[in-house]
Protein backbone atom coordinates (compact mmCIF):
# COMPACT_ATOMS: atom_id res chain seq x y z
CA UNK A 1 0.00 0.00 0.00
CA UNK A 2 2.88 2.26 1.01
CA UNK A 3 4.32 1.72 -2.65
CA UNK A 4 1.20 2.60 -4.17
CA UNK A 5 1.22 5.76 -2.24
CA UNK A 6 5.10 6.57 -3.42
CA UNK A 7 4.06 5.78 -6.60
CA UNK A 8 1.13 8.94 -6.42
CA UNK A 9 3.62 11.30 -4.87
CA UNK A 10 6.07 10.56 -7.02
CA UNK A 11 3.83 10.80 -10.23
CA UNK A 12 2.51 14.31 -8.88
CA UNK A 13 5.46 15.82 -8.16
CA UNK A 14 7.00 15.03 -11.69
CA UNK A 15 4.06 16.67 -13.13
CA UNK A 16 3.76 19.51 -10.97
CA UNK A 17 7.67 19.85 -10.28
CA UNK A 18 8.28 23.00 -12.67
CA UNK A 19 4.86 24.71 -12.29
CA UNK A 20 5.08 24.86 -8.23
CA UNK A 21 9.00 26.56 -8.64
CA UNK A 22 7.57 29.28 -11.10
CA UNK A 23 4.39 30.15 -9.23
CA UNK A 24 3.73 31.11 -5.34
CA UNK A 25 1.43 28.70 -4.67
CA UNK A 26 2.22 28.64 -1.01
CA UNK A 27 3.57 26.39 1.61
CA UNK A 28 0.56 24.16 0.86
CA UNK A 29 0.92 23.33 -2.50
CA UNK A 30 0.55 19.68 -2.01
CA UNK A 31 -2.19 19.61 0.45
CA UNK A 32 -4.84 18.30 -1.88
CA UNK A 33 -2.39 15.50 -3.48
CA UNK A 34 -1.63 14.04 0.16
CA UNK A 35 -5.57 14.61 0.96
CA UNK A 36 -6.54 12.26 -2.59
CA UNK A 37 -3.44 9.51 -1.67
CA UNK A 38 -5.18 9.51 2.26
CA UNK A 39 -8.58 9.14 0.60
CA UNK A 40 -7.09 6.33 -1.84
CA UNK A 41 -5.53 4.76 1.11
CA UNK A 42 -8.89 3.87 2.85
CA UNK A 43 -10.71 2.68 0.19
CA UNK A 44 -7.96 0.00 -0.92
CA UNK A 45 -6.98 -3.35 0.53
CA UNK A 46 -4.04 -3.44 2.75
CA UNK A 47 -2.23 -5.49 5.50
CA UNK A 48 -3.94 -5.04 8.60
CA UNK A 49 -0.37 -3.99 10.47
CA UNK A 50 2.93 -3.89 9.46
CA UNK A 51 4.40 -6.86 11.55
CA UNK A 52 2.18 -9.54 9.94
CA UNK A 53 2.73 -9.21 5.52
CA UNK A 54 -0.80 -10.13 3.58
CA UNK A 55 -1.49 -11.84 0.17
CA UNK A 56 -4.13 -11.99 -1.91
CA UNK A 57 -4.52 -15.00 -4.62
CA UNK A 58 -7.18 -17.16 -5.83
CA UNK A 59 -8.39 -17.68 -9.34
CA UNK A 60 -11.82 -18.09 -11.89
CA UNK A 61 -12.41 -21.26 -13.39
CA UNK A 62 -15.82 -21.09 -15.51
CA UNK A 63 -16.77 -23.69 -18.40
CA UNK A 64 -18.95 -25.01 -20.69
CA UNK A 65 -20.37 -28.53 -19.88
CA UNK A 66 -22.30 -30.26 -23.07
CA UNK A 67 -23.84 -33.71 -21.57
CA UNK A 68 -25.37 -36.57 -23.77
CA UNK A 69 -27.34 -39.21 -20.74
CA UNK A 70 -28.67 -41.29 -23.83
CA UNK A 71 -31.77 -40.27 -24.06
CA UNK A 72 -31.53 -37.07 -23.11
CA UNK A 73 -28.89 -34.14 -24.14
CA UNK A 74 -28.02 -30.29 -23.15
CA UNK A 75 -25.29 -28.06 -22.49
CA UNK A 76 -24.60 -25.50 -19.40
CA UNK A 77 -22.56 -23.07 -17.95
CA UNK A 78 -20.84 -23.81 -15.01
CA UNK A 79 -18.15 -23.61 -12.52
CA UNK A 80 -15.45 -26.03 -12.92
CA UNK A 81 -15.49 -28.32 -9.78
CA UNK A 82 -11.91 -29.21 -10.14
CA UNK A 83 -10.69 -26.02 -9.29
CA UNK A 84 -13.42 -23.83 -8.63
CA UNK A 85 -13.26 -20.02 -7.93
CA UNK A 86 -11.80 -19.05 -4.88
CA UNK A 87 -9.52 -16.10 -3.55
CA UNK A 88 -7.13 -16.80 -0.40
CA UNK A 89 -5.99 -14.26 2.05
CA UNK A 90 -2.49 -15.61 3.30
CA UNK A 91 -0.64 -14.15 6.24
CA UNK A 92 2.46 -14.55 8.15
CA UNK A 93 4.79 -12.92 10.38
CA UNK A 94 8.79 -13.76 11.56
CA UNK A 95 8.78 -14.63 15.48
CA UNK A 96 12.29 -15.90 15.09
CA UNK A 97 15.47 -16.52 12.92
CA UNK A 98 13.54 -20.16 12.34
CA UNK A 99 10.18 -19.78 13.61
CA UNK A 100 7.30 -17.84 11.30
CA UNK A 101 3.25 -17.38 12.56
CA UNK A 102 0.56 -16.73 10.11
CA UNK A 103 -3.06 -17.36 8.96
CA UNK A 104 -4.42 -19.00 6.03
CA UNK A 105 -8.30 -17.69 4.79
CA UNK A 106 -9.66 -19.39 1.71
CA UNK A 107 -13.25 -18.17 0.54
CA UNK A 108 -14.99 -20.23 -2.72
CA UNK A 109 -17.86 -19.29 -4.45
CA UNK A 110 -21.18 -21.45 -4.15
CA UNK A 111 -21.90 -21.35 -7.88
CA UNK A 112 -23.74 -23.73 -10.17
CA UNK A 113 -20.76 -26.21 -10.83
CA UNK A 114 -20.42 -29.38 -12.90
CA UNK A 115 -20.07 -31.22 -9.73
CA UNK A 116 -23.86 -30.88 -8.81
CA UNK A 117 -25.25 -30.41 -12.36
CA UNK A 118 -27.99 -32.91 -13.47
CA UNK A 119 -30.88 -33.59 -15.99
CA UNK A 120 -33.30 -31.26 -14.01
CA UNK A 121 -31.15 -28.09 -12.77
CA UNK A 122 -27.39 -26.81 -14.10
CA UNK A 123 -26.94 -27.03 -9.60
CA UNK A 124 -28.14 -26.25 -6.50
CA UNK A 125 -25.27 -24.23 -4.78
CA UNK A 126 -27.23 -21.05 -5.18
CA UNK A 127 -24.84 -17.84 -5.45
CA UNK A 128 -22.91 -17.27 -2.08
CA UNK A 129 -19.32 -17.34 -0.86
CA UNK A 130 -18.59 -20.66 1.86
CA UNK A 131 -15.48 -20.55 3.77
CA UNK A 132 -13.41 -23.61 2.06
CA UNK A 133 -10.07 -23.12 4.75
CA UNK A 134 -9.39 -21.09 7.94
CA UNK A 135 -6.72 -21.97 9.79
CA UNK A 136 -3.75 -20.13 12.17
CA UNK A 137 0.00 -21.94 11.88
CA UNK A 138 3.11 -21.74 13.22
CA UNK A 139 6.20 -23.27 11.51
CA UNK A 140 9.67 -24.01 11.75
CA UNK A 141 12.68 -25.17 9.26
CA UNK A 142 14.06 -27.23 11.90
CA UNK A 143 10.95 -28.67 13.56
CA UNK A 144 8.06 -28.36 10.70
CA UNK A 145 4.52 -27.24 10.87
CA UNK A 146 1.35 -27.00 12.99
CA UNK A 147 -2.28 -25.69 11.88
CA UNK A 148 -5.15 -25.27 13.56
CA UNK A 149 -8.88 -24.43 12.36
CA UNK A 150 -11.42 -25.33 9.45
CA UNK A 151 -8.18 -26.87 7.09
CA UNK A 152 -7.85 -29.86 4.73
CA UNK A 153 -6.60 -32.98 6.14
CA UNK A 154 -2.99 -34.70 5.97
CA UNK A 155 -4.21 -37.13 3.04
CA UNK A 156 -6.14 -34.08 1.04
CA UNK A 157 -5.45 -34.05 -2.62
CA UNK A 158 -3.14 -37.21 -2.07
CA UNK A 159 -4.82 -38.76 -5.46
CA UNK A 160 -3.98 -35.10 -7.46
CA UNK A 161 -0.26 -36.00 -8.27
CA UNK A 162 -0.10 -34.86 -11.96
CA UNK A 163 2.91 -33.89 -13.85
CA UNK A 164 1.06 -33.40 -17.15
CA UNK A 165 -0.59 -30.27 -15.92
CA UNK A 166 -4.45 -31.63 -16.98
CA UNK A 167 -5.98 -31.94 -13.70
CA UNK A 168 -7.92 -28.60 -14.32
CA UNK A 169 -9.85 -30.63 -17.67
CA UNK A 170 -9.24 -34.55 -15.98
CA UNK A 171 -8.49 -35.04 -12.18
CA UNK A 172 -8.56 -38.52 -10.35
CA UNK A 173 -11.39 -37.21 -8.40
CA UNK A 174 -13.83 -38.45 -11.26
CA UNK A 175 -16.92 -37.37 -9.74
CA UNK A 176 -16.40 -33.45 -9.45
CA UNK A 177 -16.96 -33.59 -13.50
CA UNK A 178 -20.49 -34.83 -14.10
CA UNK A 179 -20.69 -36.86 -10.99
CA UNK A 180 -25.23 -35.61 -9.86
CA UNK A 181 -26.42 -36.71 -12.89
CA UNK A 182 -28.95 -39.62 -12.61
CA UNK A 183 -28.19 -42.74 -14.48
CA UNK A 184 -30.47 -43.33 -16.83
CA UNK A 185 -32.85 -46.32 -17.34
CA UNK A 186 -32.66 -47.63 -21.05
CA UNK A 187 -35.41 -50.32 -20.85
CA UNK A 188 -37.97 -47.88 -19.52
CA UNK A 189 -36.00 -44.42 -21.02
CA UNK A 190 -36.46 -42.58 -17.62
CA UNK A 191 -33.61 -41.41 -15.10
CA UNK A 192 -33.46 -43.75 -11.80
CA UNK A 193 -33.57 -40.79 -9.10
CA UNK A 194 -36.30 -42.60 -6.59
CA UNK A 195 -35.14 -41.78 -3.33
CA UNK A 196 -37.09 -42.89 -0.45
CA UNK A 197 -36.49 -44.88 2.85
CA UNK A 198 -33.37 -47.05 2.36
CA UNK A 199 -33.62 -46.82 -1.56
CA UNK A 200 -30.83 -44.15 -2.74
CA UNK A 201 -30.87 -42.41 -5.90
CA UNK A 202 -28.35 -43.93 -8.60
CA UNK A 203 -26.41 -41.11 -9.74
CA UNK A 204 -22.88 -41.52 -11.22
CA UNK A 205 -21.26 -40.34 -8.28
CA UNK A 206 -22.27 -43.45 -6.27
CA UNK A 207 -19.46 -45.32 -8.26
CA UNK A 208 -16.80 -43.17 -6.99
CA UNK A 209 -18.54 -41.57 -3.68
CA UNK A 210 -15.72 -39.09 -2.06
CA UNK A 211 -12.64 -40.01 -3.23
CA UNK A 212 -10.72 -37.15 -1.88
CA UNK A 213 -11.02 -36.65 1.78
CA UNK A 214 -13.06 -33.73 3.08
CA UNK A 215 -11.88 -30.66 4.70
CA UNK A 216 -12.67 -30.36 9.05
CA UNK A 217 -12.10 -28.55 11.92
CA UNK A 218 -8.80 -30.71 12.65
CA UNK A 219 -5.08 -30.17 13.62
CA UNK A 220 -2.52 -30.89 11.27
CA UNK A 221 1.24 -31.27 12.00
CA UNK A 222 3.42 -31.57 8.39
CA UNK A 223 6.80 -32.11 9.07
CA UNK A 224 10.12 -30.56 7.66
CA UNK A 225 11.33 -31.92 4.14
CA UNK A 226 14.03 -34.48 4.30
CA UNK A 227 15.53 -35.97 1.33
CA UNK A 228 12.53 -35.22 -0.39
CA UNK A 229 10.13 -36.89 2.24
CA UNK A 230 7.64 -34.64 4.15
CA UNK A 231 5.46 -36.44 6.71
CA UNK A 232 2.00 -35.30 7.85
CA UNK A 233 -0.61 -35.92 10.50
CA UNK A 234 -4.23 -34.26 11.47
CA UNK A 235 -6.93 -35.25 13.78
CA UNK A 236 -10.21 -33.52 13.96
CA UNK A 237 -14.04 -33.76 13.65
CA UNK A 238 -16.27 -36.20 15.69
CA UNK A 239 -13.93 -38.00 14.49
CA UNK A 240 -11.43 -38.98 11.82
CA UNK A 241 -7.53 -38.88 12.02
CA UNK A 242 -5.03 -39.38 9.02
CA UNK A 243 -1.53 -40.11 7.89
CA UNK A 244 -0.01 -39.15 5.04
CA UNK A 245 3.71 -39.33 3.22
CA UNK A 246 4.44 -37.35 0.34
CA UNK A 247 7.84 -37.64 -1.89
CA UNK A 248 9.03 -35.17 -4.91
CA UNK A 249 12.27 -35.27 -6.70
CA UNK A 250 13.37 -32.67 -10.00
CA UNK A 251 16.38 -34.22 -11.69
CA UNK A 252 17.86 -32.91 -14.87
CA UNK A 253 15.58 -35.48 -17.33
CA UNK A 254 12.83 -36.12 -15.05
CA UNK A 255 10.28 -34.79 -12.10
CA UNK A 256 8.78 -37.14 -9.94
CA UNK A 257 5.74 -36.47 -7.30
CA UNK A 258 4.47 -39.03 -5.25
CA UNK A 259 2.08 -39.56 -2.18
CA UNK A 260 0.12 -41.92 -0.24
CA UNK A 261 -1.49 -42.38 3.28
CA UNK A 262 -4.70 -43.66 5.52
CA UNK A 263 -7.73 -42.20 6.73
CA UNK A 264 -9.79 -43.45 9.27
CA UNK A 265 -13.39 -41.85 9.45
CA UNK A 266 -15.51 -42.71 12.92
CA UNK A 267 -18.26 -39.52 12.21
CA UNK A 268 -21.20 -41.22 13.00
CA UNK A 269 -23.20 -38.89 12.35
CA UNK A 270 -22.05 -38.39 8.77
CA UNK A 271 -23.54 -39.46 5.80
CA UNK A 272 -21.77 -42.65 4.90
CA UNK A 273 -20.87 -41.98 1.12
CA UNK A 274 -24.80 -41.93 0.06
CA UNK A 275 -26.05 -44.34 2.08
CA UNK A 276 -28.48 -43.96 5.30
CA UNK A 277 -26.34 -42.24 8.24
CA UNK A 278 -25.06 -43.83 10.79
CA UNK A 279 -26.24 -43.16 14.40
CA UNK A 280 -24.09 -42.11 17.46
CA UNK A 281 -24.88 -45.23 19.41
CA UNK A 282 -21.48 -46.00 20.86
CA UNK A 283 -22.61 -46.67 24.82
CA UNK A 284 -24.31 -49.62 23.16
CA UNK A 285 -21.37 -50.75 21.34
CA UNK A 286 -22.57 -49.43 17.78
CA UNK A 287 -20.53 -47.56 15.71
CA UNK A 288 -19.13 -46.49 12.36
CA UNK A 289 -15.78 -46.48 10.69
CA UNK A 290 -14.75 -46.00 7.59
CA UNK A 291 -10.84 -46.96 6.32
CA UNK A 292 -9.11 -45.87 3.45
CA UNK A 293 -5.74 -46.08 2.14
CA UNK A 294 -5.20 -43.67 -0.78
CA UNK A 295 -2.44 -42.42 -3.25
CA UNK A 296 -1.03 -40.96 -6.33
CA UNK A 297 1.81 -40.93 -8.38
CA UNK A 298 3.43 -39.09 -11.39
CA UNK A 299 6.69 -38.66 -13.42
CA UNK A 300 7.68 -36.52 -16.51
CA UNK A 301 10.23 -36.95 -18.61
CA UNK A 302 11.91 -33.21 -19.08
CA UNK A 303 13.32 -33.66 -22.59
CA UNK A 304 10.27 -35.30 -24.59
CA UNK A 305 7.49 -33.92 -22.20
CA UNK A 306 5.74 -37.25 -22.04
CA UNK A 307 4.22 -38.52 -18.62
CA UNK A 308 2.49 -40.78 -16.56
CA UNK A 309 0.18 -40.27 -13.61
CA UNK A 310 -2.00 -43.10 -11.60
CA UNK A 311 -4.21 -43.00 -8.20
CA UNK A 312 -5.80 -45.09 -6.16
CA UNK A 313 -8.12 -45.22 -2.57
CA UNK A 314 -8.97 -48.90 -1.31
CA UNK A 315 -12.08 -48.16 1.41
CA UNK A 316 -13.20 -50.47 4.29
CA UNK A 317 -16.15 -50.31 6.04
CA UNK A 318 -16.83 -51.88 9.68
CA UNK A 319 -19.11 -51.77 12.59
CA UNK A 320 -23.00 -52.04 13.27
CA UNK A 321 -24.39 -48.71 12.02
CA UNK A 322 -26.17 -48.73 8.85
CA UNK A 323 -24.28 -46.67 7.07
CA UNK A 324 -21.52 -49.18 7.06
CA UNK A 325 -23.91 -52.12 6.16
CA UNK A 326 -25.61 -53.53 3.69
CA UNK A 327 -29.01 -53.76 3.10
CA UNK A 328 -29.89 -57.23 4.38
CA UNK A 329 -28.98 -56.26 8.12
CA UNK A 330 -32.23 -53.65 7.94
CA UNK A 331 -35.41 -54.50 9.60
CA UNK A 332 -37.74 -53.64 6.18
CA UNK A 333 -39.71 -56.60 4.74
CA UNK A 334 -37.45 -56.41 1.22
CA UNK A 335 -34.44 -57.22 3.84
CA UNK A 336 -36.04 -60.01 5.64
CA UNK A 337 -36.93 -61.38 1.90
CA UNK A 338 -33.61 -61.00 1.45
CA UNK A 339 -32.05 -63.16 4.34
CA UNK A 340 -34.31 -65.65 3.79
CA UNK A 341 -33.06 -65.78 0.58
CA UNK A 342 -29.89 -66.78 1.58
CA UNK A 343 -28.23 -63.20 1.96
CA UNK A 344 -26.50 -62.76 4.94
CA UNK A 345 -26.21 -59.20 6.87
CA UNK A 346 -22.74 -57.91 6.64
CA UNK A 347 -20.64 -54.69 6.60
CA UNK A 348 -20.47 -53.27 3.31
CA UNK A 349 -18.32 -54.94 0.71
CA UNK A 350 -14.59 -52.69 -0.02
CA UNK A 351 -14.80 -50.64 -2.37
CA UNK A 352 -11.62 -49.92 -5.10
CA UNK A 353 -11.20 -47.61 -7.67
CA UNK A 354 -8.04 -46.73 -9.68
CA UNK A 355 -7.28 -44.27 -12.28
CA UNK A 356 -4.62 -44.18 -14.74
CA UNK A 357 -3.52 -40.91 -17.09
CA UNK A 358 -0.90 -40.03 -19.80
CA UNK A 359 0.53 -37.98 -22.55
CA UNK A 360 2.68 -35.48 -23.52
CA UNK A 361 3.25 -32.16 -22.23
CA UNK A 362 5.77 -30.09 -24.70
CA UNK A 363 6.00 -25.90 -25.52
CA UNK A 364 4.62 -25.74 -29.01
CA UNK A 365 3.28 -22.54 -28.81
CA UNK A 366 5.09 -19.06 -27.62
CA UNK A 367 2.31 -18.53 -25.34
CA UNK A 368 3.22 -21.76 -23.09
CA UNK A 369 3.14 -25.27 -22.67
CA UNK A 370 0.53 -27.67 -24.53
CA UNK A 371 -0.43 -31.06 -22.55
CA UNK A 372 -2.39 -33.72 -24.64
CA UNK A 373 -3.89 -36.64 -22.59
CA UNK A 374 -5.52 -39.75 -21.97
CA UNK A 375 -7.20 -41.07 -19.53
CA UNK A 376 -8.80 -44.52 -17.57
CA UNK A 377 -10.48 -45.20 -14.46
CA UNK A 378 -12.45 -48.14 -12.60
CA UNK A 379 -14.59 -48.26 -10.13
CA UNK A 380 -15.63 -52.02 -8.25
CA UNK A 381 -18.16 -52.79 -5.53
CA UNK A 382 -18.94 -49.08 -4.33
CA UNK A 383 -22.96 -49.62 -4.64
CA UNK A 384 -22.40 -53.36 -3.71
CA UNK A 385 -24.66 -54.58 -0.59
CA UNK A 386 -27.22 -51.36 -1.44
CA UNK A 387 -30.75 -51.04 -2.13
CA UNK A 388 -30.28 -48.49 -5.72
CA UNK A 389 -33.07 -47.15 -7.32
CA UNK A 390 -33.85 -48.68 -11.39
CA UNK A 391 -36.93 -47.79 -12.72
CA UNK A 392 -37.74 -51.14 -14.41
CA UNK A 393 -37.36 -53.26 -11.80
CA UNK A 394 -40.02 -54.54 -9.73
CA UNK A 395 -41.14 -51.69 -6.89
CA UNK A 396 -38.64 -49.01 -9.14
CA UNK A 397 -35.49 -50.42 -7.26
CA UNK A 398 -32.79 -53.87 -6.87
CA UNK A 399 -33.26 -54.54 -2.95
CA UNK A 400 -29.79 -55.97 -3.08
CA UNK A 401 -26.83 -55.05 -5.47
CA UNK A 402 -24.28 -58.16 -5.97
CA UNK A 403 -21.90 -56.45 -8.70
CA UNK A 404 -21.27 -53.13 -9.79
CA UNK A 405 -18.85 -51.63 -11.66
CA UNK A 406 -18.00 -48.38 -13.21
CA UNK A 407 -15.88 -47.93 -16.51
CA UNK A 408 -14.49 -44.45 -17.57
CA UNK A 409 -12.55 -43.34 -20.29
CA UNK A 410 -11.79 -39.96 -21.67
CA UNK A 411 -8.78 -37.29 -23.53
CA UNK A 412 -8.28 -33.91 -24.02
CA UNK A 413 -6.20 -30.75 -24.24
CA UNK A 414 -4.67 -28.27 -22.01
CA UNK A 415 -3.26 -25.03 -23.64
CA UNK A 416 -1.07 -22.60 -20.79
CA UNK A 417 -1.04 -18.92 -21.54
CA UNK A 418 1.64 -17.92 -19.33
CA UNK A 419 1.41 -14.17 -20.05
CA UNK A 420 -2.11 -14.27 -18.46
CA UNK A 421 -1.76 -17.16 -15.96
CA UNK A 422 -4.56 -18.86 -17.87
CA UNK A 423 -5.50 -22.23 -18.97
CA UNK A 424 -7.31 -23.14 -21.69
CA UNK A 425 -8.80 -26.55 -21.80
CA UNK A 426 -10.95 -29.14 -23.54
CA UNK A 427 -11.92 -32.49 -22.67
CA UNK A 428 -14.49 -35.62 -22.99
CA UNK A 429 -15.47 -38.40 -21.24
CA UNK A 430 -17.09 -41.38 -21.74
CA UNK A 431 -18.52 -43.23 -18.67
CA UNK A 432 -20.62 -46.90 -18.83
CA UNK A 433 -21.57 -49.07 -15.54
CA UNK A 434 -22.66 -52.52 -14.49
CA UNK A 435 -25.03 -53.38 -11.90
CA UNK A 436 -26.57 -56.81 -11.20
CA UNK A 437 -28.70 -57.90 -8.24
CA UNK A 438 -31.49 -59.71 -6.96
CA UNK A 439 -34.99 -59.06 -5.82
CA UNK A 440 -36.29 -59.37 -2.51
CA UNK A 441 -38.32 -62.17 -3.43
CA UNK A 442 -35.04 -63.98 -5.37
CA UNK A 443 -34.95 -63.40 -8.92
CA UNK A 444 -31.95 -61.84 -10.53
CA UNK A 445 -31.87 -58.41 -12.35
CA UNK A 446 -29.08 -55.98 -14.38
CA UNK A 447 -29.98 -52.79 -14.32
CA UNK A 448 -30.43 -51.50 -17.95
CA UNK A 449 -28.63 -48.47 -17.78
CA UNK A 450 -27.35 -46.22 -20.62
CA UNK A 451 -23.50 -44.37 -20.84
CA UNK A 452 -23.69 -41.17 -20.56
CA UNK A 453 -20.85 -38.66 -22.43
CA UNK A 454 -19.30 -35.30 -21.04
CA UNK A 455 -17.58 -32.52 -23.01
CA UNK A 456 -16.23 -29.47 -21.49
CA UNK A 457 -14.25 -26.34 -22.80
CA UNK A 458 -13.43 -23.52 -20.35
CA UNK A 459 -10.49 -21.61 -18.63
CA UNK A 460 -8.99 -20.89 -15.42
CA UNK A 461 -7.34 -17.78 -14.75
CA UNK A 462 -5.05 -17.33 -11.54
CA UNK A 463 -4.40 -13.86 -9.86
Amino acid sequence: MRTISALLVLTGVSLLGNQALAADLGGDCCADLEERITELESTTARKGNRKVSLEISGQINQTILAWDDGGERDVYQLMNSNSGDRVRFTGSSRISKDLNAGFFLELGARLDATASADQFSPGDDGEEIRTRQSIWFVESKALGALSIGLGAPATDDLIAYNLGGTNVAASANAPLIGGAFFTRDSAADTLNSLASGSTISLRWRRFFERLDSPTDNMVRYDSPIMMGFAASASWGGDDYWDVALRYARDTRDFKIAMGIGYYEDRNETNNTLGWPRGGDNEPNGRDTKIREIKGSASIRHEPTGLFASAAFVHREFDGNDRGVQTFACFDSPDAQNIVANGIGCTNRPDFDYFWVSGGIRQKWLPIGSTSIYGEYARSEDAVTGLNVAVTSAVGGDIDYVTDSTLDLWGIGIVQQVRAAQMEVYLSYRHLDATVRGVESTGPQVEAPLDDIDLFMAGSRIRF
